[in-house]
């Protein structure tokens, strides 16, 4: 076999679809060729294409893991065994040792990444950083509008905290003032923590809203199948809320439960129920623009449960 039909004949799924994507978009060939070429149909072809140009960051071929990768893993479940034992990093670092395994206490220690609150005093001094001192990072793998904030990260001390630590100050980011993240992860790059860091705040943000919104953590029984249920309930009226976000877009798509109940779900309406069908008549306000411009007032639904009635809305 030539050794160039090792790279012109694919052996896996991954390796055709990354040879066809490469034929299609680097050497420019018609979708009728490359699928003729790497056994696609052409509606398969244009499907894979699609996909690859909403996630252009997949990975094809799975990175080689590097030497000790496995020992690596090995320590690091045993020390989080001891973790669990309520073991200080000291004595960590000790149990290993006896193993023979040479970890310092801080190696050991429990990663952290959290927010530093904004005093007065440290705003100045950021403030009266000069703007070569910050640089600019581009954030990947987060779906928000500010992806490229310009940073500034250094070692700082803070009273009674005797471990290296590090201070990530973040600006750009949509916020009047720059926001603060403390790690002592002193070597992971500060896109990979804000990045990080940044999907954690999305779970948080939703764990808000079930709370001030929907009341998760006043739950009405104690009694398991109870709880189960009202977090279910909790999890469709969620779920149905950013649907309707969604739906009517204008900025409402990142809106919380909250607003979007305020606007459009607390109103006074008129419900008409005839022969045939149930006409849901809306006062008159100023967010029904929306609603309609959102198609709800074609809205021509049937609903098996009520004699098979069609749902429908009008707007004053």
């Amino acid at each position: 076999m030539d050794v160039d039909q090792a790279f012109l004949t694919p052996q896996n799924s991954n390796h055709r679809q990354y040879e066809a994507l490469r034929a299609y978009f680097v050497e420019r060939l018609p979708g009728p060729e490359v699928a003729r070429r790497f056994g696609y149909t052409l509606g398969s072809l244009h499907q894979l294409v699609h996909q690859f140009r909403r996630n252009p960051q997949r990975q094809f071929f799975a990175e080689p893991s590097r030497p000790g990768a496995k020992r690596d893993n090995a320590v690091r479940q045993q020390i989080i065994q001891l973790r669990k034992q309520n073991l200080s990093i000291d004595d960590i670092s000790d149990a290993l040792k006896k193993e023979d395994i040479r970890r310092s206490p801080v190696a050991v220690g429990v990663r952290f990444i959290t927010l530093r609150r904004r005093g007065s005093k440290l705003m100045q001094e950021l403030a009266a950083q000069p703007r070569s001192t910050w640089r600019r990072i581009e954030l990947e793998g987060v779906s928000r509008i500010y992806k490229t904030p310009r940073i500034l990260d250094r070692r700082i001390t803070l009273t009674d905290y005797h471990e290296p630590i590090r201070q990530i100050a973040v600006t750009d980011l949509g916020h009047e003032e720059p926001t603060l993240l403390l790690t002592n992860q002193l070597r992971r790059s500060a896109a990979k923590l804000i990045e990080r860091y940044a999907r954690r705040m999305l779970i948080e943000n939703n764990i808000e809203n079930g709370v001030n919104f929907f009341h998760m953590d006043a739950l009405s029984s104690a009694v398991a199948l109870k709880v189960n249920c009202d977090v279910q309930l909790t999890l469709m009226a969620s779920s149905l809320y950013r649907h309707l976000g969604q739906r009517i877009g204008n900025g409402y798509d990142t809106a919380k439960s909250r607003q979007l109940f305020l606007d459009f779900i607390d109103a006074t309406a008129t419900i008409l129920l005839g022969q045939r069908t149930v006409v849901v008549r809306f006062q008159k306000r100023a967010h029904n623009p929306l609603l309609v411009a959102a198609g709800f007032d074609a809205t021509d639904i049937r609903i098996p449960w009520l004699g098979n009635r069609r749902l429908q809305f009008q707007f004053g």
